[in-house]
């Protein structure tokens, strides 16, 4: 009898860390420069945020004038009532260091003829110190004294079973902020959220916004990045149901010294849903730097998935940097698409020439190009109010105006 040689079978171990979700901030491991998490992030620019001794205040979160109070509900309500578990220590903290959480229902079979407009400061005015304790250069931000309190909250809009909400969040004022944003789509919902973070020059944001999308659910996203000092967005979808589709769109603006940081990350783990991720910056100015961390995990269990994740920059000047990482990782090859792109470069020469040769000065040009660059996503996005607003900031903070 012959027997048949052996070959070894050689078992690779996943060398990551395994991710954790918890709302205790213990489980997590400590914001650390070198861990993959945080590797991008200037962490010394942060530090209040990573300082537990550091008093905590929660933001002024309001509907527009005329509209209904948004209701507050007690730690113990939340606990029963959200279904969010964060992914990291800042996010962990924010979630057990807010006294609450403020509701924004949207009622069962409710269309939304015009949008809603909410507003999250991020530092309540009573709460600032005087002018003379914080004055300084536009473009200098300054370190906050350790007995400035930080702002820690937690939001949760969730929209009832066949609704079509269309949501206006602008998070703006002065200070550090840790700020939760838990999204409940029900069955067969929609919800367009476009979310503008207007912060002052100093300030740091750290938004963790998680979607969880039942059956046949749709999510719209557009998150704007133009103001801060350091603004990390992360934004996670968790698929409940089959049919449901979520579109993460990212507009960035990063200025001279600012950094910018966009994490979405897509879990497929439910059959027969739909992903498509694209974010645009511009960076421009010295120090300036924008990261986009864009990740896709399908599940085994996720198949006929239709996925595809695009991240587009253009560095205006020498001085600004980007980086932009791409990560899919698929468990089934039973998939209808699955794809990632990633491109970052300079104005096309050519193009910025012929605008000049038709009487455009060569800042005009610039300006019109950049418009050109976003206008695909602010027309997904669904908002010409909005966009009209994030165009006119936009040409602020490039340093013209074509009014």
């Amino acid at each position: 009898m012959t027997t048949a040689l052996q070959q070894p079978v050689a078992r690779t171990a996943d060398a990551r860390p395994p991710q954790v979700r918890s709302r205790v901030p213990a489980d997590h491991p400590r914001p650390a420069a070198r861990a993959e998490q945080w590797r991008y992030l200037p962490l010394d620019r942060i530090a209040g945020l990573l300082d537990e001794s550091r008093p905590s205040v929660p933001a002024s979160i309001h509907t527009a004038d005329g509209e209904p109070a948004l209701p507050r509900i007690s730690a113990e309500q939340r606990d029963l009532r959200s279904l969010v578990q964060p992914s990291d220590w800042v996010a962990a903290r924010a979630y057990a260091g807010s006294t609450g959480a403020t509701v924004l229902t949207v009622p069962a079979e409710t269309v939304h003829a015009t949008p809603l407009a909410v507003s999250v400061d991020i530092q309540p005015r009573a709460s600032h110190p005087p002018p003379d304790q914080t004055a300084t250069a536009p473009d200098q931000p300054s370190a906050a004294p350790s007995s400035t309190p930080i702002t820690l909250d937690h939001l949760i809009i969730a929209v009832g079973p066949h609704s079509d909400a269309h949501i206006e969040l602008t998070i703006a004022g002065v200070g550090a902020a840790a700020l939760l944003v838990e999204l409940q789509v029900a069955d067969g919902a929609r919800l367009r959220l476009v979310t503008d973070c207007a912060l002052a020059r100093e300030s740091v944001l750290m938004l963790d916004q998680q979607v969880t999308l039942q059956r046949d659910a749709t999510y719209i996203g557009l998150t704007c990045q133009r103001g801060g000092d350091v603004v990390r967005a992360t934004s996670r979808v968790d698929y409940r149901g089959p049919g449901s589709r979520a579109e993460l769109l990212g507009l960035n603006v990063t200025g001279p010294g600012q950094h910018h940081e966009s994490r979405p990350l897509i879990h497929h783990a439910v059959p027969h849903c739909s992903s498509d991720v694209a974010y645009k910056a511009v960076v421009h100015g010295a120090d300036s730097h924008a990261v986009w961390i864009g990740d896709v995990i399908v599940e085994a269990s996720a198949t006929d998935i239709d996925t595809y994740e695009l991240n587009r920059t253009i560095l205006l000047d020498a001085g600004a940097r980007a980086d932009s990482v791409p990560n899919l990782e698929l468990k089934t090859g039973d998939v209808l698409r699955a794809g990632h792109a990633s491109v970052t470069g300079q104005l096309d020469p050519e193009q910025v020439f012929y605008l000049q040769a038709r009487g455009l000065t060569a800042t005009a040009a610039t300006h019109l190009i950049v418009r050109g660059f976003f206008a695909d996503l602010l027309a997904r996005a669904g908002d010409d109010r909005v966009a009209e607003q994030l165009l006119s900031a936009l040409d602020h903070a490039l340093g013209e105006d074509h009014a």
